[in-house]
């Protein structure tokens, strides 16, 4: 009988770590050559430490029956589990090891991927590692993270607010002035932007040094534009190796947090300079968008950002808005659409989570990007006039194509697959599409803004017959008055004194 071909190696540029989750062991599984995270259960890890190179299936087998005597374990059931990690990119081959690192190569030379302008709310630029960078940065930034300062920094945050109470009528002006973009150039437009994108700068080098700081190395930094502003992201996914929930929620609010220390210096700053200063404006601009930014769209959950962050790692269920919005969409599909749908294994936690926060973030999603788009509708359509519409009404249709691909497909399998279905719910049927036929008649709101000028046609003065002193006038500037009112009394000066 032939002797059996051992397994490939598991691969040795594999980093794998142990890391408690849900009150159960796992190991998070890193892949360098692809940067992907896995996790891999008990026997899932056990199997891969006996990989190693020179055991067959027979090996296995029996090594793995001395670990769980409880169970067996068929050579069937060992290749077909080798196969999969295999397929997976575990082992060591070399044909496939080739190609994951040209696959590097290329992704590492692509600069800009055309496939990042298939959503314009979210378009992906330059990506480039940022070791060097955090190594330059971290042994003087590294004091921000001492208990000490972060003690201090957030009662500083807290006198600048009081400070700012006092000159809230200020702060309402300067808020309404530059979030709509009133009487601003393009110089002004153009200086909001480098604000933000030093800002932005700054919070995800929060979170780099945060990772950093507490062992890990972040792997990515990229520019983006999100919503048409500028943004960035960090690659922080080392933190999945950190066993402490805590710890992977201190880089996640890293952001946020050098964001505040942004918006109290700012406020000082801006406090204590001299309006007539250019350090006064840019100070105020800081101040705002820092603060804005940090503590109004950073720490929301419903976004995919820090807030939705710190809230997947105290929930312990990762991927929660993906899981979520996949949980909703397969109840509907199976209850509404009546299709067959499998779904997926869950706790009652779980399932709890994905009810809440589906409904929440889908409904914040959806008038989030309304509200964008109407801000959009304004700017181009109140400096571009009708080209502005022209410009909104095709960045709609591509902004939106998604959904009405999906809508079509979906009332096409209706109309194909399910057609008994209308059939049985004729009354139903009619009053959808009589409500779809009725919303197009709607009249939308629409108000378009033109500079006028309101005069007179017939333009004359009042004037008194004779000199005197007006003692009281009677009404306001700009009052609609008719023939005969009285206007102002006047004490007239007369050859022998004065008269009313």
């Amino acid at each position: 009988m032939p002797a059996e071909r051992p397994y490939p190696r598991f691969r040795r540029d594999i980093v794998v770590r142990p890391v408690l989750e849900s009150g159960e062991v796992a190991w998070t599984v890193h892949d360098p050559m692809r940067n992907y995270y896995f996790r891999h259960d008990r026997l899932t890890h056990e199997l891969c430490e006996l990989l190693d190179g020179n055991r067959g299936p027979s090996d296995v087998s029996a090594a793995l029956g001395q670990i769980y005597p409880q169970y067996d374990f068929p050579l069937e059931w060992v290749d077909e589990r080798v196969g999969e990690m295999k397929r997976g990119g575990f082992l060591e081959e070399t044909f496939s090891m080739n190609e994951m690192q040209r696959a590097r190569a290329r992704e590492a030379r692509r600069k800009f991927a055309p496939e990042s302008l298939k959503n314009v709310f979210s378009i992906q630029f330059g990506v480039f590692d940022p070791t060097v960078a955090f190594n330059f940065v971290y042994p003087v930034a590294r004091i921000a993270f001492n208990r000490w300062f972060v003690i201090g920094a957030v009662l500083a945050f807290f006198a600048a607010c009081g400070l700012l109470w006092d000159k809230r009528d200020a702060l309402s002006v300067g808020l309404e002035t530059i979030f709509t973009l009133q009487d601003s150039s393009w110089l002004g437009i153009s200086l909001l932007w480098i604000i933000l994108f030093l800002i932005v700068v700054a919070h995800e080098f929060g979170h780099g040094l945060a990772c950093k700081h507490f062992g890990g190395q972040p792997k990515r930094l990229g520019l983006m534009l999100m919503y048409f502003m500028p943004a960035m992201f960090c690659d922080t996914s080392d933190i999945y190796f950190f066993s402490s929930r805590w710890q992977r929620a201190a880089v996640a609010l890293a952001g946020g947090y050098v964001e505040i220390l942004c918006f109290t210096a700012a406020t000082f700053v801006w406090i204590g300079t001299p309006p007539d200063l250019l350090l006064h404006e840019l100070a105020f601009r800081v101040m705002l968008f820092s603060g804005a930014t940090g503590l109004v769209f950073n720490y929301n959950p419903l976004i995919k950002l820090d807030g939705y962050f710190v809230l997947m790692s105290w929930l312990d269920i990762p991927e929660l808005r993906e899981r979520s919005f996949k949980y909703l969409g397969d109840r509907f599909r199976r209850h509404v659409l009546r299709l067959p749908v499998e779904f997926e294994r869950i706790t009652r936690h779980e399932r709890r989570a994905f009810v809440i926060y589906g409904t929440l973030a889908l409904a914040y999603s959806l008038f989030y990007s309304i509200i964008m788009l109407l801000f959009v509708r304004q700017i181009l359509v109140g400096n571009f006039r009708e080209a502005g519409f022209a410009m909104f009404a095709l960045l709609f249709v591509y902004a939106t194509r998604g959904m009405w691909k999906k809508l079509f497909s979906g009332a096409r399998y209706l109309a194909l697959e399910k057609g008994g279905l209308v059939q049985r719910h004729v009354a139903a049927a009619m009053g959808v599409a009589v409500l779809a036929l009725g919303a197009l008649f709607v009249p939308l709101p629409h108000r378009v803004k033109i500079p006028a000028t309101l005069a007179a046609v017939d333009r004359r003065a009042i004037v008194a017959p004779y000199d005197g002193r007006v003692d009281e006038v009677l009404v306001d500037a700009g009052s609609l008055v008719g023939a005969g009112t009285v206007v102002a009394l006047v004490r007239a000066s007369l050859d022998g004194g004065e008269a009313t």
